[in-house]
């Protein structure tokens, strides 16, 4: 009885440590709403339709709905998969999970953009960053903030163009060359995330996709409002439905943002809430053992 009070009377100890060792997180929704009215990466993709199947009393007194839908694969809010440049490479079902999810720092270009529309992200500005917040961690996601999305529910200041049928007249900011041969070649990022229709535009050579892609890593467009992000201290996740045999597929990216200045955990093992609670369970035994 003795050791069944003991337990007793330390488990609500503990449970309040485990608790306050938990790493508390904003959710930070970073999805556009897709519906028949969102535009697509190009005129060649599909827009989204819904054919009612059935709808009605599946048995009598319960309601029921399914619909059967259709879409391409490249537009609204999406991940494009290494096979959509890299040829033989990696298809949306052969996505390693681990590298859907990352650690998350956001690049806010707004004042470059609002004096250049047409501004691409430099190895400088990412150097920049990094003399502010320090060298951004491997297999991070990196989420570019050029503040476009606000422009994302009027289809022709999206696009930049009247002429919305022609791909080749789309004008946004995107990723120079330079900068996403920094962001591989040195600091190894899994995901990039930009808040435009892509880090390329259409009359390039891709290098922001044929650098990324072709290395196995991943992509992820028209994301909603990423100045919402600070600057690092938040997990980013863009896990796409494994259709196999996709180059791409609409997501429902969002972040979680670190609100423990000292997130336990995997990535920071030995925080005053760990000791406390590691400290609590020795004790626990220490008096279990003294029972008997």
């Amino acid at each position: 009885m003795a050791v069944l009070r003991t337990i007793y009377c330390c488990c609500p100890f503990l449970m309040v440590l485990f608790t306050l060792c938990t790493v508390e997180g904003k959710l930070v929704d970073l999805s556009h709403a897709h519906s028949v009215d969102t535009f697509m990466s190009t005129p060649l993709h599909p827009k989204y339709n819904t054919t009612v199947l059935f709808e009605g009393d599946i048995v009598p007194g319960v309601y029921a709905k399914s619909l059967r839908y259709s879409i391409g694969e490249h537009g609204g809010t999406h991940v494009d998969a290494p096979i959509h440049f890299s040829k033989g490479g990696l298809t949306v079902d052969q996505i390693p999970l681990e590298n859907t999810i990352a650690d998350g720092i956001m690049i806010d270009c707004t004042q470059e953009v609002e004096k250049d529309p047409d501004y691409a992200l430099t190895a400088e500005k990412v150097k920049a960053w990094e003399a502010e917040n320090g060298n951004i961690p491997p297999k991070a996601a990196v989420v570019i903030n050029f503040n476009w999305s606000r422009r994302f529910n009027n289809i022709s200041e999206y696009f930049n163009t009247d002429e919305i049928d022609d791909a080749l007249k789309y004008r946004f900011p995107v990723v120079s060359a330079e900068a996403i041969d920094y962001l591989v070649d040195v600091r190894d990022i899994n995901i990039l995330a930009v808040d435009t229709m892509g880090p390329d535009l259409m009359t390039s050579n891709f290098p922001t996709h044929v650098k990324m892609l072709g290395n196995s890593k991943m992509i992820t467009e028209n994301i909603k409002d990423p100045g919402r992000l600070p600057a690092k201290g938040f997990r980013f996740y863009s896990t796409p439905v494994k259709f196999v045999g996709g180059t791409g597929v609409q997501v429902r990216a969002f972040a979680v943002i670190d609100e423990n200045p000292e997130p336990c955990g995997s990535r920071q093992l030995g925080c005053s809430y760990c000791v406390a609670m590691f400290t609590v369970f020795v004790s626990l035994f220490s008096c279990l053992f003294r029972q008997f």
